[in-house]
């Protein structure tokens, strides 16, 4: 998803100017050393441009590219092509568990499905919320990411939601998913 939010850790940030499609670019000290590449900027959801902008530390970059390099996939590193189930997701709180008369007490809470999508095709719509993928409980929306990420389009998983009219297990097989 574009446009979205979500936790970062372990980033350099920076108050030099990040503009869209600056992504992948070397964030330079005041000496003139690469120190970091840049990542993501924090716009607020207002501004093209933000003085907000964080960075993989070259150490971290490097081990990532020589990961790739050598072909071994992580819960962090994507080779090739990851699956697709088709939501956008965030966090579940109680107050909206509540509010959506759902017990359950975590989970990724479907914001919206993409239409004709394997969560649409499942029967998964908003306000139905994600709580295991192949047997391993989902308490968040970064959880239910890292879970999928690892998957490649035409594998199945096993997917345990909730909503308004009880809870519900299906088998289902990931797409490849739009460019981002």
């Amino acid at each position: 998803e574009t446009g979205g939010s979500e936790q970062l850790h372990g980033l350099i940030q920076t108050d030099a100017q990040i503009s869209p499609g600056d992504s992948g670019g070397p964030l330079v000290n005041s000496a003139a050393q690469v120190v970091g590449m840049i990542t993501a900027g924090s716009s607020g959801g207002r501004a093209r441009a933000t003085n907000v902008g964080f960075a993989i530390p070259t150490s971290g970059a490097i081990s990532i590219v020589n990961q790739i390099r050598s072909g071994r996939a992580s819960e962090d590193v994507v080779i090739g092509e990851a699956g697709y189930l088709g939501v956008d997701a965030q966090d579940l709180d109680p107050q909206t568990a509540a509010r959506l008369g759902l017990d359950v007490p975590s989970g990724a809470l479907v914001v919206s499905t993409v239409p004709g999508s394997p969560a649409e095709q499942a029967g998964i719509a908003p306000n139905s919320v994600i709580t295991a993928i192949d047997g391993r409980t989902i308490g968040s929306a970064d959880e239910l990411g890292r879970s999928i990420h690892t998957v490649k389009p035409g594998e199945e998983l096993r997917v345990t939601w909730a909503d308004g009219q009880g809870s519900h297990t299906a088998d289902v097989r990931l797409i490849s998913g739009p460019a981002i």
